[in-house]
């Protein structure tokens, strides 16, 4: 077998178990959507959809965005230190956690009730948001460095705890008004328990969860970072927060576009599976300056998320329908929009991994803030006159912005970046296509399933044909 076949193998193999762990974890939520949306309803699946917002909202903060350093650590410290980098940094979230927790305990009642949540509510917040900014650490270490089955088991791991630990407590709740709680603890707990598991694990190997060296090293790089992870938060969560105050019967409604929300974010979901998969590869490449490869395997990434991206596209009433009861249906025509606005997601993440290895770290902060400030913007004048609609097309709207901002201001002086905006060109009008036949052919299920079905044997060909992935 010659060097490229072994390479391209090595490379299949590892990509196919990246997407298989990186689904487990994050799509835990699809799993148990059907499930929540009948036991909970609209209003309580509104709580656990703004709690989910406001986790996610306050988990940069608590984890300092730390797991962004891991890929520079790898390229930029010398191989005996990065155990003892790694560590430290993980240390650094710990203190995050620790800091964050001593200010939100001293105001607690006045937080609670400013976010509509019970004490111990927003004591799970915390809890889980350190517990996650840990798994994900961990999650990122074994995806850099290549560790997949590692990474296969945590993903497991956390996947089977959550789920089982939350239809354990919807079968064992006695009061139906808090049945809210059943997702929330069966999240939090999990999550920290396995967290605190992954710190303890980083220690042994690192021995350092203080190091001023790793702390000086990493701040400069997860520090602007906060900004733009919470930027991309307000950005794709603010909608449903808006929604509860700006429509009325807000916390139903704000259910319903959270159910949508869920449904099209397994564009996200696949978007992150295969990014986990390709940005070590890339960064690799980068390093070695193998430009050529780098351009063709960009087209074959592009080629396979836009076709497993498009075939989905044609099948959302019914996977949604299937997920949620009939309440929740009112939201399905929202999903396109959602999901559409995921497609650029991935388009501007080329120029964000580029942007990120070459840590202009402001840069991608800058732009993900001015998206999530025009967002809030159109939300204000949109949500009141469309509703759901509006919050949708607002959120489309200000990806398509990011995704131009970060193409065009990568600069002319970047010689090793790759990507001219042809490269583009043909998946996003591709993308387009598919949404017009959603609308088109809504009612019309078996010629959607047929046109997916064909997409899906088409890209198989391809795959065998050029024996790889990427």
């Amino acid at each position: 077998m010659g060097y490229e076949a072994q390479s391209n193998k090595k490379i299949n193999s590892i990509v196919v178990l990246n997407i298989i762990g990186t689904f487990l974890y994050q799509g835990i939520n699809f799993l148990l959507t059907p499930i929540l949306t009948r036991a909970l309803g609209t209003y309580d699946f509104g709580i656990v959809s703004l709690y989910s917002t406001w986790a996610n909202f306050l988990f940069p903060v608590i984890s300092l965005s730390t797991s962004v350093v891991i890929p520079h650590i790898k390229m930029y410290i010398s191989e005996e230190l990065q155990s003892r980098y790694v560590s430290s940094v993980a240390g650094l979230s710990t203190a995050s956690f620790l800091g964050v927790s001593c200010v939100v305990l001293l105001f607690l009642m006045p937080l609670s009730s400013a976010l509509g949540f019970e004490p111990v509510v927003v004591v799970m917040l915390l809890l889980q948001c350190f517990g996650m900014s840990l798994v994900r650490f961990m999650v990122t270490y074994y995806t850099q460095y290549q560790k997949t089955l590692f990474q296969i088991g945590l993903t497991i791991l956390i996947s089977i705890l959550t789920f089982a630990g939350t239809l354990v407590l919807l079968q064992f709740i006695t009061q139906p008004e808090n049945k809210y709680l059943c997702r929330i603890i069966g999240f939090a707990a999990p999550y920290l328990i396995v967290g605190v598991l992954a710190l303890i694990l980083l220690y042994v190997k690192g021995t350092k969860l203080v190091s001023l060296e790793g702390w000086k090293f990493a701040l400069p790089l997860c520090l602007p970072m906060i900004f733009h992870q919470v930027s991309h938060i307000i950005l794709s969560q603010s909608d449903k927060v808006m929604i509860q105050y700006l429509l009325p019967d807000g916390v139903s409604q704000a259910g319903i576009f959270g159910f949508a929300y869920t449904i099209a974010s397994i564009g996200s979901v696949l978007w992150t599976a295969f990014n986990n998969a390709w940005t070590p590869f890339y960064y690799s490449m980068l390093q070695k300056e193998k430009y050529e490869e780098i351009l063709t395997r960009s087209k074959n990434y592009m080629f396979l998320f836009t076709a497993c991206f498009c075939a989905f596209y044609l099948v959302i009433p019914e996977f949604a329908k299937i997920m949620g009861g009939k309440d929740f249906w009112a939201g399905i025509d929202t999903i396109p929009v959602i999901y559409l606005g995921n497609y650029f997601v991935f388009l501007y993440s080329f120029s964000v991994n580029y942007k990120s290895i070459k840590r202009k770290v402001i840069s991608i902060s800058l732009g993900t803030m001015g998206a999530a400030v025009c967002n809030l913007i159109l939300n204000y004048l949109l949500i009141p006159v469309m509703g759901n609609m509006g919050a949708a097309l607002t959120s489309l709207f200000s990806y398509i912005l990011l995704f131009l901002f970060h193409h065009f201001s990568v600069g002319k002086g970047a010689s090793d970046y790759l990507y001219g905006f042809k490269f583009y060109i043909w998946g996003i009008v591709s993308v387009a296509l598919c949404t017009a036949l959603f609308y088109l052919l809504e009612g019309f299920w078996i010629v959607r399933w047929v046109i997916a079905l064909v997409v899906g044997v088409f890209l198989l060909r391809k795959i065998i044909v050029q024996k790889t992935l990427f």
